[in-house]
């Protein structure tokens, strides 16, 4: 099996660079890309062999498996479309935080949609040591 090809948003913040730094000492993973904001002061930084800093959403996920985002609620609701177009996976971080303003922000819609209040439940499934799990990774897109 192939080392997992990462995309890091937000990697220019405190948990970003934890993450850069955890990638580069993973033997199973490759930092693939690392994205920030259009007009962060950080963009074309060299974060790792070959690695600029980008904003460049489509070149970074052109050939990536998975993105991990350390952003805000918003910027989070706009990865999170990206990969579902590019169909890639992605790692919400922030302690759900995230899950829950994307869970509460689609509930308003949802009501202000049909008129009326709905219940809306999200659900996070978590997968010890899917990384090592062959049938884990292809179920969930990843060639082996």
């Amino acid at each position: 099996m192939g080392r997992i090809r990462v995309v890091i948003a937000g990697s220019g913040g405190r948990m970003g660079k934890v993450l850069l730094e955890c990638v580069a000492q993973a033997d199973d993973l490759v930092l693939h890309a690392a994205l920030e904001h259009t007009g962060s002061p950080l963009l074309c930084n060299v974060v790792a062999e070959g690695v600029k800093i980008t904003a460049d959403m489509d070149a970074a996920l052109k050939g990536a498996d998975v993105l991990i985002d350390f952003t805000s609620p918003d910027a989070t609701r706009e990865l999170l479309g990206e990969c579902v177009g590019h169909k890639k996976g992605m790692v919400i971080g922030k302690g759900g935080r995230t899950i829950k303003a994307l869970g509460q922000t689609a509930r308003a819609r949802i009501e202000a949609l049909i008129g009326r209040p709905v219940f809306l439940d999200l659900h996070v499934k978590v997968l010890p040591k899917w990384r090592r799990d062959a049938a884990a990774l292809k179920r969930l897109g990843y060639t082996t």
